[in-house]
């Protein structure tokens, strides 16, 4: 029989992660601060891959010689937002889930203000593809945006694997 959330959460053990409990149609399933450091920075990855992966397809194939020769500099953009914003940003992240504990729900690795940010990405996204721009300018800015997640990703990868697995 599964204890209510309040319990689970108290009195999580060591085989806290095989454990699930589903009240008022909420499914907690709990996870240690090592995987939940895994689940961000494959999120941070795959989103970058892809972002990169198509921004880079985008000016390639829409744009011309000009666009084509700024695909360095967004490169070069996106590695400098890495090093000066998202390594900070992924250290903050570390620490939040550092400071809550062992056993929260694997579906809050992010905080309220990241998913509030990440929602409002994502409409910018929308915007930017439903013609604001040209697509060869909006494959630009995937291209900075997802060199930044993958190189930002790094200090996520660094965390997850200096943790032992228990």
């Amino acid at each position: 029989m599964h204890k209510p959330l309040n319990q689970l959460r108290e009195d999580a053990e060591p085989g806290f992660a095989t454990q699930t409990c589903v009240s008022s149609g909420t499914v907690f399933l709990p996870a240690s601060i090592r995987t939940q450091v895994l689940i961000t920075a494959l999120l941070w990855t795959l989103v970058g891959a892809t972002l990169l992966t198509v921004g880079v397809r985008w000016a390639w194939i829409e744009g011309s010689g000009v666009i084509i020769a700024l695909l360095p500099v967004a490169i070069s953009i996106g590695y400098l937002k890495a090093r000066v914003v998202l390594g900070r940003t992924a250290g903050r992240m570390i620490d939040r889930l550092d400071q809550r504990g062992e056993g929260r729900s694997v579906f809050s690795f992010l905080s309220l203000k990241s998913c509030i940010l990440v929602a409002m990405m994502m409409g910018l996204g929308r915007l930017l593809r439903g013609g604001l721009l040209p697509i060869e300018i909006v494959g630009l800015i995937y291209t900075a945006i997802g060199c930044a997640l993958l190189a930002g990703s790094r200090r996520l990868w660094q965390s997850w694997n200096a943790r032992s697995i228990d």
